[in-house]
């Protein structure tokens, strides 16, 4: 599984949410980071990057808040939304198995079909 960035750019804080998230990957966080994002999203703005990082067991939440706020591209953020637009994306979540596009995010079973049929084509 990839994770790619595509902050879009009608949410004001989708950049710096992008940012943040990488700057907790370079501590080691980035999936706990993320959940707490996504889990909070109703507070992004209200509460401070520093306390997302907190949140997710970073402990230096101070250079996690100047990350996100740097206003200097993030190469891996700026590559996601390159990518997106590449790939014709309006929106996000999109969920893209083996090539094939979801409006929607796949429920559990659609999952399991793309994987089993992953397999099934696997050479052994």
């Amino acid at each position: 599984m990839v994770f790619v960035h595509f902050p879009l750019g009608m949410h004001r804080f989708a950049v710096q949410a992008a940012q943040a998230a990488e700057c907790a990957s370079a501590r080691g966080r980035f999936a706990n980071f993320i959940d707490v994002v996504y889990a909070k999203q109703d507070s992004l703005g209200m509460k401070s990057w520093g306390s997302y990082a907190h949140e997710a067991g970073i402990a230096d939440t101070a250079s996690i808040t100047r990350c996100a706020r740097d206003p200097l591209p993030v190469k891996r953020v700026e590559a996601g939304r390159e990518l997106a637009l590449r790939w014709e994306l309006h929106g996000t979540p999109t969920v893209i198995i083996n090539g094939r596009r979801y409006q929607y995010p796949p429920v559990k079973e659609e999952i399991d079909q793309a994987i089993d049929q992953l397999l099934k084509n696997q050479p052994e």
